[in-house]
């Protein structure tokens, strides 16, 4: 073996090694922003979940006021900027209130996860009225004390908040992301083959 075919070699080994490790950094990299924009959506999905959940607890008399408003509270709040839809679930699944675009049968095991057009995400907790048991009629408190409880229409338990988020601006960012990946892979060939 020649000293001009071992150098060659040894430059073949060490321009493939410094392409590997240039990709592994540029896929790296390509994941972190994958990651950073599906935590965008996350946030903004999560966001719109709490506002929404405050919302419907700022009312004391939770059982009069979720049945005659809440169908127009989630219409409202899945016009929210990059909003698909919005829906409460029951435990099982089953829809209590929806605003917006929102499939039937949404899988709600391993949250936030991809569905149809956008990012589900979603959280469990209990939706309960909060209506004072009051004084007795003596004492201003229009006699509650002594009424029995009203029957509740909400479900026992947590219920699922959870959203839909656009995933479109999503897709664009992260095609753009695999363009640059690609292109300066490339670009890192093509220089170490010079």
């Amino acid at each position: 073996m020649t000293k001009n075919s071992r150098g060659m070699k040894s430059g073949v080994l060490a321009g493939g090694l410094i392409f590997s490790l240039l990709v592994l950094w540029l896929w790296q990299g390509y994941r972190h922003e994958r990651t950073m924009h599906e935590q965008m959506l996350i946030v903004r999905g999560e966001g719109v979940l709490s506002a929404l959940e405050a919302g419907i607890r700022s009312h004391r008399r939770l059982e009069r006021w979720f049945q005659s408003n809440i169908s127009a509270v989630m219409e409202e709040t899945a016009k929210a900027r990059g909003i698909l839809g919005v829906a409460i679930l029951t435990e099982e699944g089953i829809p209590l209130a929806t605003g917006g675009v929102v499939p039937n049968d949404l899988p709600m095991d391993q949250l936030p996860r991809w569905v149809d057009g956008g990012l589900l995400v979603g959280y469990q907790a209990p939706l309960t009225s909060s209506i004072a048991d009051g004084a007795h009629p003596m004492a201003g408190g229009w006699g509650r004390e002594s009424m029995p409880p009203p029957e509740s229409e909400l479900p026992e338990g947590e219920v699922w908040f959870v959203s839909i988020v656009d995933g479109s601006e999503f897709q664009m960012a992260v095609s753009q992301d695999r363009k640059r990946f690609v292109f300066w892979a490339l670009i890192g060939l093509g220089a170490i083959s010079l």
